[in-house]
Protein backbone atom coordinates (compact mmCIF):
# COMPACT_ATOMS: atom_id res chain seq x y z
CA UNK A 1 0.00 0.00 0.00
CA UNK A 2 0.63 3.11 -0.83
CA UNK A 3 1.08 6.15 2.28
CA UNK A 4 -2.10 7.83 3.19
CA UNK A 5 -1.81 11.29 3.40
CA UNK A 6 -5.62 11.93 4.70
CA UNK A 7 -7.18 10.63 7.63
CA UNK A 8 -9.13 7.01 6.84
CA UNK A 9 -13.02 7.58 7.17
CA UNK A 10 -14.55 6.43 10.24
CA UNK A 11 -17.63 4.40 8.95
CA UNK A 12 -17.67 1.74 7.65
CA UNK A 13 -18.81 2.83 3.32
CA UNK A 14 -15.70 5.06 3.78
CA UNK A 15 -12.89 2.62 4.90
CA UNK A 16 -14.36 0.86 2.02
CA UNK A 17 -14.08 3.37 -0.73
CA UNK A 18 -10.94 4.22 0.89
CA UNK A 19 -9.76 0.50 -0.03
CA UNK A 20 -10.88 0.48 -3.29
CA UNK A 21 -9.41 3.93 -4.18
CA UNK A 22 -6.16 2.51 -2.63
CA UNK A 23 -6.75 -0.75 -4.63
CA UNK A 24 -7.03 1.26 -7.73
CA UNK A 25 -3.90 3.02 -7.30
CA UNK A 26 -1.93 -0.70 -6.87
CA UNK A 27 -3.67 -2.07 -9.89
CA UNK A 28 -2.45 1.48 -12.20
CA UNK A 29 0.76 0.90 -10.45
CA UNK A 30 1.03 -2.99 -11.43
CA UNK A 31 -0.38 -1.98 -14.75
CA UNK A 32 2.70 0.24 -15.26
CA UNK A 33 5.21 -2.64 -14.54
CA UNK A 34 3.34 -4.95 -16.89
CA UNK A 35 3.17 -2.54 -19.95
CA UNK A 36 6.97 -1.62 -19.36
CA UNK A 37 8.21 -5.35 -18.88
CA UNK A 38 6.15 -5.74 -22.23
CA UNK A 39 7.70 -3.56 -23.51
CA UNK A 40 11.56 -4.67 -22.44
CA UNK A 41 10.86 -8.09 -23.74
CA UNK A 42 10.01 -6.27 -27.43
CA UNK A 43 13.38 -4.42 -27.51
CA UNK A 44 15.46 -7.57 -25.66
CA UNK A 45 14.05 -9.91 -28.98
CA UNK A 46 14.71 -7.01 -31.54
CA UNK A 47 17.68 -5.67 -30.57
CA UNK A 48 19.65 -7.98 -28.58
CA UNK A 49 18.47 -11.98 -29.87
CA UNK A 50 21.28 -13.35 -27.65
CA UNK A 51 23.53 -12.84 -24.51
CA UNK A 52 20.62 -11.34 -22.71
CA UNK A 53 19.08 -14.16 -21.13
CA UNK A 54 19.70 -13.28 -17.71
CA UNK A 55 17.91 -9.99 -18.37
CA UNK A 56 15.23 -11.44 -20.20
CA UNK A 57 14.49 -14.34 -17.37
CA UNK A 58 14.19 -11.34 -14.87
CA UNK A 59 11.86 -9.41 -17.11
CA UNK A 60 9.45 -12.22 -17.52
CA UNK A 61 9.61 -12.90 -13.90
CA UNK A 62 8.44 -9.37 -12.97
CA UNK A 63 6.12 -9.65 -15.94
CA UNK A 64 4.67 -12.72 -14.34
CA UNK A 65 4.37 -11.59 -10.87
CA UNK A 66 2.76 -7.68 -11.95
CA UNK A 67 -0.17 -10.19 -14.00
CA UNK A 68 -0.65 -12.33 -10.90
CA UNK A 69 -0.37 -9.00 -8.67
CA UNK A 70 -3.38 -7.72 -11.25
CA UNK A 71 -5.59 -10.60 -11.12
CA UNK A 72 -5.68 -10.85 -6.97
CA UNK A 73 -6.38 -6.63 -6.94
CA UNK A 74 -8.35 -7.41 -9.37
CA UNK A 75 -10.28 -9.90 -7.74
CA UNK A 76 -9.97 -7.96 -4.52
CA UNK A 77 -11.37 -4.53 -5.54
CA UNK A 78 -14.59 -6.87 -7.38
CA UNK A 79 -14.95 -8.40 -3.85
CA UNK A 80 -14.91 -4.84 -2.01
CA UNK A 81 -17.38 -3.52 -4.74
CA UNK A 82 -19.93 -5.83 -4.30
CA UNK A 83 -19.63 -5.11 -0.81
CA UNK A 84 -20.69 -1.33 -1.31
CA UNK A 85 -24.85 -0.51 -0.75
CA UNK A 86 -26.12 0.36 -3.95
Amino acid sequence: MYPCIYPQPVNLTGQRLFQLDSLSHLLEVENRIRDGAENLLHILERDAPEGKDELRERVESELEAAKLKITNITRKREELRDTLPG
